[in-house]
């Protein structure tokens, strides 16, 4: 497979990824420009994603790229992965909350945090919790 088609299906691959994981309609973005108007990834206001789908990843060089194009408040997300591995985010540690309010924020969302119920509150917290460990 050419790295072109590789990349492609790696954008299709991480929009399905996320749409399962947050249960937003997410999908690939417009890719004929590049900057904010075409991330690889679009469905979550206030996000910009970086998709890279490589054996080998210059992380550096992909958040500098991911940043560059997150113009404005937009949270810079770089999504990659090699074979046979799963999906890894990387975001700036200043960028956190930002990321998880424009997560919990989105239409739709199955994250999204009900008035008065704090999110490490909810009744299955731990349950979910033990099992994100094992």
């Amino acid at each position: 497979m050419n790295a072109c088609k590789k990349g492609k299906a790696g954008e299709r691959e991480a929009a399905h990824y996320m749409t399962e994981l947050f249960g937003l309609a997410c999908s690939r973005g417009a890719q004929h420009a590049g900057g904010v108007e075409s991330p690889d990834i679009k469905g979550i206001p206030g996000l910009h994603f970086e998709v890279k789908r490589v054996q080998a990843l210059n992380l550096g060089a992909a958040m500098a790229q991911a940043e560059r194009d997150a113009v404005g408040a937009l949270v810079p997300v770089v999504m990659h992965r090699r074979n046979r591995e799963g999906w890894r985010m990387t975001i700036r540690a200043d960028d956190l909350w930002r990321f998880v309010e424009a997560v919990q924020n989105a239409p739709g969302s199955r994250l999204a945090q009900k008035p008065g119920v704090e999110p490490s509150k909810t009744p299955d917290a731990l349950e979910r919790k033990i099992e994100g460990v094992a």
